[in-house]
């Protein structure tokens, strides 16, 4: 058998020398002459044990059969009776097995069958050369197969000829073999033979792949022949480029996208609205909404009009990056909105709230409304989010307030419910959240007893996130027994903990004070497997302030630092805070020193506490000194400031234009409160005639707290000794650290 195959294979190249050969020629006219062998011949013949024709053809199916069991022994073997028949066979007699090895395929048995036909003389047909073809291609016998297409086209030198062209331009397809088909169109070429919208068609497949997370690179030969394709077959290609780069949206494949859009341009395929839509939706995922913007100025420039899909992918895009004029202005270009443009809105609600832009809302809301958009869970979960309390974050609520937030919640519900939809969880948790803001806890508590009993499809988890929503509420308007209270119904629930649980039951014992019932819960909190973070050490701190042991609160900070944790800011102005209400001005001078060694930048709070301690206790020119100091390690922890930076720094804070702190307050508007605060600080303090030095190191106030924390003096503190702060209420704080 292996013997035969191999025989098969060799002699497959030289086939037509075979055919072309004067013995085939003689035995293929002897086939059709008047002298050859007739039924009524074959009848006489009885002596003779020999195959007839009318057994050769339902043999095929026997072959056939043979191949479908995995038998190729047996079916060579019927094959090879063919040979010992002497009447003469024709292509029919094979076609039936050249069929099924081109389906199968099997390449090795359609060259043991071609072989067979050489020996008989059988000429070759057009659906012989198609199995033939389709065998070998498919098979991976490509160079077989091109020496046989090469056959063909010396042979059959038409235009008919190019469908089979196109069998092995689909294999190669399948296999993104370029080098075989760039071979397959040379031949096409030589044998100046036509090409059909099949053939492009198949050329497209090659180029774009079948799998979209492999990049094809087109060779310049297939991308010209593309090229010169008529404007019906590129009109087809557009459309099938289109939906593959469409078909990268939900895949996000940005890489693939672009080099679709890129060999596009290379066939002279001019993009069109549909291409940009799916473009444009995919590099928003990929590459950001900066680059989305690039490619829909460079499509507006071309002359091309989005799709209102598009400029909804944008206006969601920029809702996102917190863009929101973007995102607006691109919403109101839409010219037809439809309810599936409702994703674009709820994206834009969710930018507002955390830009906290409630106007802004209800503009988009009166869109809506205006275009009949129907609102969806989601919008409403963001409406109360919105419109949940009426306080900007830096106030408190009053009674006021809290009328218009019942009036709000009570017309957003209602117009809910009459849009058939009930709350989620989410919903429950932003109203939970804003009538805990508002200090509502009456409402809350209610609210949080509705979700309980509503939503039975909420995890453990959800529910101790409500429950810990309202904990904190509670802990704030320092309702401590309900905390405690409520503490104890979710452990005996079993409700599951976490971290932020226990740091807001630690920071409640501040209110009792009883920092034994703190120390209870950091043990509660070790048994369940978490561990104390610079925010339970915060509260832990607050805790011991509440009695004013400042000894207590330093050793806190060193464990903390032992544990090997770095405190933040915040963790250091709880100190500073109690130390400026107790008038402590040498705890406070230890702590700025302990955080300018740990190389945290302060903050405004930081700023406020020192200033007001030193002008209380009449400290002026130290107070300013300090302000100067601080305003520029705010600016910079670093040794100095570039020079660049320190140019327009100076022209700001010296500037005697009237609008000089207007221009501070626009120019660093975008996210950099910090530094406008400190060049205000800045400013003030030269108005007040002290020298704006940008070596802070150098103050003889900052070599004074360096040089006391140096020689290792913790500061003792005894604080019946020193009396408390006179001038102002130190829980009057400025709008920065309001609620803190």
């Amino acid at each position: 058998m292996q013997r035969i195959l191999s025989r098969a294979a060799r002699r497959c190249t030289n086939s037509s020398a075979a055919f072309n050969s004067p013995h085939a020629q003689a035995n293929a006219a002897s086939v059709h002459s008047e002298d050859a062998p007739t039924c009524s011949n074959m009848i006489t013949e009885n002596d003779d044990f020999t195959w007839k024709t009318s057994f050769v053809r339902p043999m095929q199916s026997e072959v056939v059969n043979a191949l479908r069991r995995g038998d190729r022994q047996r079916a060579s073997l019927i094959l090879s009776n063919f040979h010992h028949t002497k009447e003469s066979l024709t292509k029919e007699d094979f076609s039936y097995i050249l069929e099924y090895c081109a389906e199968a395929p099997d390449p090795l048995f359609v060259m043991e069958t071609l072989e067979l036909m050489e020996e008989k003389a059988i000429g070759m047909s057009k659906s012989i050369y198609r199995y033939v073809i389709r065998a070998l291609s498919r098979g991976g016998y490509a160079k077989e197969a091109l020496h046989w297409l090469a056959l063909l086209g010396e042979k059959e030198n038409t235009h008919a000829t190019t469908p089979i062209f196109n069998i092995f331009l689909n294999a190669c397809g399948s296999r993104a073999n370029l080098k075989d088909a760039e071979n397959c169109l040379e031949i096409l070429e030589n044998l100046f033979l036509g090409k059909s919208e099949i053939t492009y068609c198949e050329l497209l497949k090659l180029c774009s792949g079948n799998n979209l997370s492999y990049k094809v690179v087109v060779d310049a030969s297939v991308a010209n022949t593309l090229k010169s394709a008529p404007s019906t077959v590129k009109q087809i290609l557009r459309w099938a480029f289109n939906d593959v780069l469409h078909a990268c949206v939900p895949f996000n494949n940005c890489q693939l996208a672009e080099h679709l859009f890129t060999e596009m341009q290379k066939l002279g395929l001019q993009p069109t609205s549909y291409t940009y839509d799916g473009f444009i939706k995919t590099v928003i995922a990929g590459k950001g909404i900066a680059y989305a913007s690039i490619v829909i100025n460079a499509m507006e420039r071309r002359g091309i009009e989005p799709y209102s899909d598009t400029l909804a992918a944008l206006s969601e895009g920029h809702s996102n990056s917190l863009q929101l004029d973007l995102a607006e202005e691109f919403l109101e270009r839409i010219s037809e909105i439809k309810p599936k443009h409702i994703g674009s809105f709820n994206a834009l609600l969710s930018g507002c709230a955390i830009m906290n832009e409630p106007e802004r809302a209800v503009r988009i809301l009166a869109k809506m409304k205006h275009v009949n958009m129907k609102p969806t869970l989601r919008t409403y979960e963001l409406l109360f989010s919105l419109f949940g309390n009426v306080n900007v974050p830096y106030e408190q609520g009053d009674v006021l307030s809290h009328v218009d937030v019942s009036k709000r919640i009570s017309i957003i519900e209602m117009d809910m419910f009459n849009n058939g939809i009930q709350h989620s969880f989410v919903s429950m948790k932003n109203l939970i959240r804003a009538f805990g803001a508002e200090g509502m806890i009456e409402e809350m508590l209610r609210y949080l007893n509705i979700a309980e009993n509503t939503l039975w499809n909420i995890n453990p988890y959800q529910k101790s996130y409500l429950y810990s929503t309202a904990l904190h509420a509670l802990v704030d308007v320092k309702e401590t027994h309900r905390a405690v209270k409520m503490f104890k119904i979710m452990r005996s629930c079993s409700l599951p903990t976490n971290i932020s649980i226990y740091n807001t039951m630690i920071e409640c014992c501040k209110w009792l004070p009883c920092f034994k019932s703190a120390s209870a819960l950091l043990s509660l909190m070790l048994r369940d497997g978490f561990n104390p973070t610079v925010v339970t050490f915060t509260s832990l701190l607050k805790v011991v302030l509440e009695n004013d042991n400042f000894e207590g609160a330093l050793d806190l900070l060193d464990i903390c630092k032992i544990e090997g944790l770095q405190p933040g800011i915040q963790t250091f102005n709880t100190v500073l805070l109690r130390a400026y209400a107790r008038g402590q001005i040498h705890v406070l001078e230890y702590i700025l020193e302990c955080i300018h060694r740990s190389k945290i930048q302060p903050d405004p709070s930081t700023l406020w506490y020192t200033f007001c301690a030193y002008e209380e206790h009449e400290l002026y020119n130290t107070a300013i000194e300090s302000l100067l100091v601080l305003s520029m390690r705010m600016i910079s922890e670093d040794a100095g400031i570039p020079s660049e930076k320190r140019i327009v720094f100076e022209d700001l804070i010296l500037s005697e234009e009237p609008d000089a702190e207007f221009r501070i307050i626009r120019a660093f508007q975008a996210g950099e409160e910090f530094l406008a605060t400190a060049l205000l600080n800045l400013r003030w303090c030269a108005t007040m005639g002290a020298t704006v030095s940008w070596s802070p190191e150098e103050s003889l106030w900052a070599m004074r707290l360096a040089a006391s924390y140096d020689a290792n003096k913790r500061p003792h503190i005894n604080p019946s000794d020193v009396p408390k702060s006179r001038g102002r209420n130190p829980l009057n704080r400025p709008y920065w650290e309001a609620n803190r």
